[in-house]
């Protein structure tokens, strides 16, 4: 994928964010760059999503509900797909 944002117009991505007003910002902005956007806020959700169809890119925190984001890391890379990691620390 370029840097260009019209290079995410058509583009299947899986947001994975536990926070529901970070995941609405996250669908809002991706689907405005032309992107489908599907939702994930679990790890779980997450793998039945990447075992069901294919994404172009997922773009997930690492801390979730029910556990940290590195098994779907794992499970991406087997199928060599992108993906990106977007956290933050709340910590000061």
């Amino acid at each position: 994928m370029s840097r260009n944002p019209s290079s995410f117009f058509g583009r299947n991505i899986l947001a994975v964010e536990g926070e529901y007003l970070t995941a609405a910002s996250l669908d809002r902005e991706l689907a405005i760059l032309g992107a489908t956007v599907t939702m994930a806020g679990s790890c779980t959700e997450a793998m039945r999503a990447i075992e069901r169809q294919q994404f172009d890119l997922v773009v997930m925190d690492i801390r979730l509900p029910d556990d940290v984001s590195y098994g779907i890391a794992r499970a991406l890379r087997r199928r060599g797909t992108p993906f990106l990691f977007v956290s933050r620390d709340e910590q000061p």
